[in-house]
């Protein structure tokens, strides 16, 4: 796990060099899996089964970087707990991950201006449209029945396949993301929704495919230390 920390580590700090603008977000996070099959934890069979979106949190700090009007390089160092549910053999199931996330992505925003001068002089309101990538790495996590919390199943980021499922389940420790984020900004102030959806297989297990999805809700203020905050 410490080794996967190393590269996003490293691209936060390296991208964070050059940021103009620092902030804090905080958030809650809607995870689901693209979940094509599982291993029954039990008897080892291979059984597709419907999973459910679960809830979580996210928060941590925002870097950007202005590269021209309007254009922006961004970097977050984020903590974020996710998880979703399904059912086997009429048991409820929750699997429950925390990660940190460095999401680096770059886009656009685009200022509401009025002929008059109104909003933009007093009330300055602004959209924006980021993609990226959002490379995530694995804590550590727990496969849960809420009926029989003492049956829990630790889950291991270790990048080693799993024996015996119903010791320990090992899952990947990257978890690479696709992310495309839409939100509006008054002055610092910023409310956003991002969807993201898993670049690679979550699951060791050759006979599992476990690709995250889901949506964050986010709320963030960013204080930008290099220019004015109101424009003339």
């Amino acid at each position: 796990m410490k080794k996967g920390l190393l590269f996003p580590l490293f691209l936060f700090i390296a991208l964070a060099s050059y940021s103009q603008k620092i902030g804090a977000t905080f958030g809650l996070t809607s995870t689901n899996v693209s979940k094509v099959s599982i291993v029954n934890r039990i008897t080892r069979a291979t059984e597709t089964v419907e999973t459910n979106p679960g809830l979580g949190i996210r928060t941590g700090l925002v870097l950007e970087y202005e590269y021209m009007s309007g254009i922006t390089l961004g970097v977050n160092g984020l903590y974020s707990t996710k998880s979703y549910k399904y059912n086997i053999a009429s048991e409820e199931i929750i699997e429950k991950f925390k990660f940190f996330e460095v999401p680096v992505y770059f886009g656009y925003t685009y200022t509401i201006d009025d002929k008059v001068g109104i909003i933009y002089n007093f009330f300055p309101i602004k959209i924006y449209l980021y993609g990226g990538l959002n490379f995530a790495t694995g804590l550590s996590g727990a496969n849960l029945s809420p009926i029989k919390p003492e049956d829990g199943i630790l889950v291991i980021f270790d990048d080693t396949k799993t024996v015996d499922a119903r010791k320990e389940i090992h899952y990947a420790k990257t978890n690479p993301q696709a992310m495309f984020q839409l939100g509006f900004l008054v002055g610092g102030l910023r409310l956003n929704v991002c969807y993201e959806f898993g670049l690679s297989n979550l699951a060791n297990d050759e006979k599992e495919t476990l690709k995250t999805k889901g949506f964050n809700f986010n709320l963030a203020y960013v204080y930008d230390f290099k220019q004015k905050r109101w424009p003339h």
